[in-house]
């Protein structure tokens, strides 16, 4: 009601002038698709922004005033914020909310819920003062922060969608942190089920890597993890054992400079996945990507959703680089298309989880130069 007639004004100015005019509560947001605003509406440099007369003379008329530091410019070469959403291309959760989210998670597997419930409240994130009260209640704290952390992850599900897999990828860990269907996931184990850990036997020479089923193919991995001739565990992210893989007993075919591995391994409970359609990539293509980085018993899959950002040769062949981060570990995986069928297989990427390491390509291979290797039968 306070807002209506504020409402009303503001679309009417955006509309002369071409822009667009947004509210949520008391922020404001004005966008345009022209290199400049008008003077009417905002003048100055960027540390020095100056509210347009026209615009402040609605404001003023309505009884509202500018808080001058919470004014911004930003272009579409800059973060674009509005309320707590970036809204460059769409709208997306902060990089930040998905690292603390992370964080919290990770804490609570290595130190405890209750303990990492605490720390939480100590840092005066919680303002419920009947919980801090009960800080000593194990289990009402550690109820509490359960659902804590399932509106953390609901807030995901609301921006991104609820086949957005960065949201399935946290739902997933706190149903398994809870021990609870917190989440109803269900149908995600049609995907992640087929992607699995492959780990050397021989604990002298620990290797790992990730592979994939396709139906009616088999397991597939890259040429570099299964190369030096050991045998390897085949598990879920369950932990159940699926068998073992070497590459003189059931490889099926394999292939150094493609870098893939192909091997013939059965089982009831998998079913194995689609192929899709790996000629027709294009650059900004949207994908996802599953493996197992740095992989300990009981980590679940690390599942991505990025973007293709180029086309280039690496070791000699062609090799799809994205805006994602492939860690060693995850080499091997799988990479799917939006239809959650099989584009590629994961084969570059940095050696640690540590942002800074940036020395490698960080890609994969298209599928279909793996099948055509193996339909010449060479």
């Amino acid at each position: 009601m306070i807002c209506s007639p504020l409402d009303t004004q503001l679309i009417r100015l955006a509309k002369k002038y071409g822009i667009v005019y947004t509210r949520y509560v008391d922020d404001i947001t004005l966008s345009t698709f022209n290199d400049s605003f008008p003077e009417a509406i905002v003048k100055g440099e960027v540390s020095n922004l100056i509210i347009g007369s026209e615009l402040e003379n609605i404001l003023k008329r309505n009884s509202f005033s500018v808080n001058l530091d919470k004014v911004f410019l930003n272009n579409n070469f800059t973060r674009q914020e509005v309320t707590g959403l970036i809204v460059n291309r769409f709208p997306n959760v902060k990089r930040e909310y998905i690292k603390n989210l992370r964080a919290i998670l990770h804490n609570c597997f290595k130190e405890g819920i209750y303990e990492t419930a605490l720390e939480y409240i100590c840092k005066g994130y919680c303002k419920n003062k009947d919980i801090i009260k009960n800080s000593d209640n194990k289990e009402c704290v550690n109820n509490w922060f359960k659902y804590v952390l399932k509106g953390k992850i609901n807030f995901i599900r609301e921006i991104k969608g609820a086949n957005d897999y960065i949201f399935l990828k946290y739902a997933q860990q706190l149903n398994r942190l809870f021990n609870e269907e917190l989440f109803n996931l269900d149908f995600l184990d049609e995907f992640i089920y087929n992607v699995v850990v492959l780990e050397t036997m021989n604990p002298d020479n620990i290797v790992q890597g990730s592979g994939f089923f396709i139906k009616d193919r088999g397991l597939f991995t890259n040429y570099h993890v299964t190369e030096n001739n050991e045998f390897y565990s085949v598990k879920t992210y369950k932990m159940e054992n699926l068998g073992a893989v070497l590459k003189g007993m059931n490889e099926i075919n394999s292939n150094i400079d493609i870098d893939y591995a192909l091997y013939d391994l059965k089982s009831s409970k998998i079913s194995g996945l689609e192929l899709g359609e790996s000629k027709n990539i294009k650059i900004g293509d949207k994908i996802v990507v599953i493996g197992y980085p740095e992989y300990c018993d009981n980590d679940s899959p690390n599942i991505q959703t990025c973007n293709i950002i180029s086309r280039t040769n690496y070791l000699g062949e062609c090799l799809y680089t994205i805006s994602g981060r492939i860690v060693h570990g995850s080499s091997g995986g799988v990479v799917l298309n939006m239809n959650h069928k099989v584009i590629g297989i994961i084969k570059a990427g940095v050696v640690t989880l540590n942002e800074s390491d940036t020395s490698s390509k960080q890609g994969f291979i298209p599928i279909h130069l793996a099948l055509e290797h193996l339909n010449k039968g060479v």
